[in-house]
């Protein structure tokens, strides 16, 4: 009987485990599950182990609860949990700026003349505000509305921000010039462009007599350029001239290698572009003989002619003698005003010290003589060993003033000296004079001509 009763036992637990199994296996949702293995594993636990624990513990129940009930709870609560909150939190949880720390922004405004590549920048208060600009060909930086701002090397800087602040440049366009380097030549001669601050525009080179080099440079009002020829061995610069080649008709302005170029002041860029052009000819090809023809006069070794040979004249052009000629030619009693190319005075005047035009590789010059006016044509006064003319008394059309009086040099022409004389047409002023008064020269109604020397200053 005790037998009965301990199967009768045996078979009523079994099948109140099969009944936990089928209900635990029964779970299809998996978001009800986790709310539903709760109770259906807790109120079967208790009731049904307690009263069979004793006799059913060893050979049956152990075995079977425990790797059905723990498997079923805990893979279905903790994968559902955690894999889902890590990745929502962790990329929101780091500001984009430190909220412990103030930050300004430093906007730039859009304007003519210049681009950015961000015209708005958010610094930290106290840090300095960088903005990449470029300004447009043709046009310069001049300013920024904030004058701390600095513009350098395409970028714009303004130091130690630290309120918002709004910024805008000021330009301003450009102005080009062409320097261009002349033809013929059979090898190389160039110029060196080079701007106020040293930057080195470049170097631009002549080829041969079908080609020219030119180089184009942008300026700026306040900017200076300088332009500086060189020629290679067995050539010579010539000259600068503008507008064209002195062999295409280009007038020459300067002889010097070195051209300095201010835009504030060069006329130049009135007119529009102007173009300077370096001029180079070979040195055999660059020599032109000036015979002087003294016209009863002499030089001092007794000669009627004097022969300068020049082997480095402007093209076409050839450099006379100056203030030298003075002193290499005399005649007695007379003064030399001039040069002419034709003995008669009929032919081109050629001032002394000027260029002359020559046709080929000579010229003949011929030296103007006047007469110089006799001393007693004329009132003075002295000081300190030197004359001054107070008055012209003479009746001649052409005054010259003589150089001295009495062994003292005259060297100035006081107001009124020539006033009201109805006479004079001509009136040269000799080489001592370095004084002309304002009013010397007054009420001359047949006055057209005066011949001045350089050595008057004032």
């Amino acid at each position: 009987m005790k037998k009965i009763f301990s199967a009768l036992l045996a078979v009523i637990f079994a099948a109140t485990c099969l009944f936990t199994l089928a209900s635990c296996g029964d779970q299809t949702d998996p978001a009800s599950s986790a709310s539903e293995s709760t109770p259906t594993i807790e109120p079967t636990a208790e009731p049904t182990v307690e009263p069979t624990k004793e006799p059913t513990a060893e050979p049956t129940d152990e075995p079977t609860a425990e790797p059905t009930a723990e498997p079923t709870a805990e893979p279905t609560a903790e994968p559902t949990d955690e894999p889902t909150a890590e990745p929502t939190t962790e990329p929101t949880a780091e500001p984009t700026a430190d909220p412990s720390k103030n930050y300004v922004t430093v906007t730039l405004l859009s304007g003519s003349g210049y681009t950015a590549e961000s015209y708005t920048v958010i610094v930290e208060e106290g840090a300095d505000a960088i903005f990449d600009v470029a300004i447009e060909r043709g046009k310069t930086y001049v300013s920024c509305s904030d004058p701390s701002a600095k513009y350098e090397n395409g970028f714009l800087t303004l130091p130690s921000v630290y309120f918002d602040t709004e910024l805008s440049l000021t330009t301003k366009s450009a102005k080009q010039v062409f320097f261009r380097v002349s033809y013929p030549t059979t090898d190389i001669c160039s110029v060196h462009a080079i701007t106020q601050s040293g930057y080195e525009v470049g170097q631009y080179l002549a080829g041969d007599s079908e080609s020219e080099a030119m180089g184009r440079y942008y300026v700026y009002d306040g900017e200076v350029l300088t332009l500086t020829a060189e020629p290679l061995k067995g050539y010579d610069f010539i000259g600068w001239s503008l507008g064209n080649y002195v062999v295409n008709g280009g007038k020459v302005f300067s002889t010097d290698e070195t051209l300095t170029i201010d835009v504030a002041t060069d006329g130049n860029f009135t007119a529009g572009t102007p173009n300077y052009f370096a001029n180079f000819v070979k040195d055999e090809d660059n020599a032109i003989t000036v015979t002087y023809r003294l016209c009863g006069g002499q030089t001092k070794d007794g000669k009627d002619t004097y022969t300068v040979v020049y082997n480095h004249p402007v093209y076409n052009y050839a450099s006379t003698l100056g203030k030298e000629a003075f002193d290499l030619f005399t005649r007695e009693g007379y003064f030399p005003i001039e040069y002419n190319t034709k003995e008669d005075g009929s032919g081109t005047p050629i001032s002394i010290g000027s260029k002359a035009t020559v046709e080929g590789k000579n010229i003949d010059l011929y030296v103007v003589w006047e007469k110089v006016s006799p001393v007693s044509d004329f009132e003075y006064t002295e000081k300190n060993n030197a004359l001054t003319i107070t008055s012209y008394t003479g009746i001649d059309k052409t005054v010259v003033i003589p150089e001295t009086i009495g062994g003292k040099k005259v060297v100035a022409i006081a107001d009124g000296a020539f006033e009201s004389n109805s006479d004079v047409e001509k009136i040269v002023i000799t080489r001592n004079i370095k004084t002309v008064e304002e009013y010397a020269c007054i009420d001359l109604p047949e006055f057209e001509t005066l011949y001045m020397c350089d050595a008057v200053t004032s």
